[in-house]
């Protein structure tokens, strides 16, 4: 029985046989990344042009997943999941393989989403992502599922704490200070309107973290908190567009996410609502309407009986677009 110069001898015809399925899948075992992954592709008879030609794209892309070099986008992911005959979660722990691509989740910045849905859960998920620095794009997974639509859950439910003054050693701000906030988001809105998200994202995530520590370090009374709240809000949702605009789509949810629990602490319902809205819209975008109407719906649910009507129209919009993806339609009674 000869040899195998790379498996050795005991591997005899079984090597014979790897080596077979290297040359026709295009994968050498034993040395990829994600070897659970190949293992999946190869079960099921694909080779990698097999499935690059289903999914549209170059072979080199699926051997650049395989190697663990890059990252399935998120739009590809619901396809590739059902070409592998796999769920979401399944397919998230087949990519997680080896870890590089789930330490972000795994690691302290996700710590932002999961603390206790209360003012001091705001205050600490906004110093955890601020904490986080400017990170490489690929830290921050795509969320799906219950990481998303349980914290829209939470900011239906809840009720808001009431508001009380802040009393730490920091310095006491005024009302004043927090009044020149808006003019300087509606600023940087402008900016993004013109140049792209990508723009503004460093400027923009500057002012959060400010603000982030304003919120946790200073002093202030109850109407500059609420104040200092609503800012961090309007901030998390402008990071969250500018994010998605410009391709970081696990970005934009930590920061909308983060702005979401800011609106709800300031009580403010309407902007809670649309904050949603926006998440509704990437998660339709990007590969999954039926998420996009449980989000959308419940940002309808909870925007309040004096939600402007231009809200609620973009609301209706987004819950259209949603359920136009998934197939359905929206009763009229």
């Amino acid at each position: 029985m000869a040899s195998d110069a790379r498996y050795g001898p005991a591997w005899g015809r079984a090597g014979a046989l790897l080596r077979g399925l290297e040359y026709c899948y295009g994968v050498q075992m034993g040395t990829g990344r994600r070897e659970r992954f190949i293992q999946r592709r190869i079960t099921l008879g694909f080779s990698q042009e097999y499935l690059a030609a289903v999914l549209g794209i170059e072979r080199s892309t699926v051997a650049r997943w395989e190697r663990g070099v890059t990252d399935p986008r998120p739009w590809q992911r619901p396809e590739l999941a059902r070409q592998l005959k796999v769920t979401p979660e399944e397919l998230y722990e087949l990519l997680c393989e080896g870890g590089g691509a789930c330490e972000g989740h795994r690691g302290g910045l996700e710590a932002s989403l999961d603390v206790p849905w209360d003012g001091g859960g705001t205050a600490e998920a906004a110093a955890q992502l601020s904490r986080g620095g400017h990170v490489e794009r690929r830290t921050f997974l795509v969320l799906s599922g219950a990481a998303l639509t349980a914290p829209a859950h939470q900011w239906l439910v809840h009720e808001p704490e009431s508001l009380t003054s802040a009393m730490r050693g920091g310095s006491r701000i005024s009302g004043k200070l927090v009044d020149r906030l808006p003019p300087m988001i509606a600023d940087l809105r402008r900016m993004d309107d013109v140049a792209g998200g990508g723009s503004v994202l460093s400027m923009a995530r500057s002012q959060f973290s400010w603000v982030s520590e304003l919120l946790n370090q200073a002093s202030y009374d109850e109407a500059t908190g609420r104040k200092l709240l609503v800012t961090l809000a309007e901030l998390g949702q402008l990071i969250g567009w500018a994010a998605f605009d410009d391709g970081q789509y696990g970005l934009a949810q930590r920061y909308y996410l983060v702005g979401l629990r800011a609106a709800h602490s300031a009580n403010d319902q309407p902007l809670g609502a649309h904050i949603l809205g926006c998440m509704a819209f990437q998660s339709t975008r990007y590969g999954d309407p039926a998420e996009g109407v449980t989000l959308a719906e419940t940002a309808l649910a909870g925007a309040g009986r004096g939600a402007p009507v231009s809200l609620l129209a973009v609301l209706y919009g987004r819950q259209a677009e949603a359920l136009a993806g998934c197939h359905e339609t929206i009763p009229l009674s």
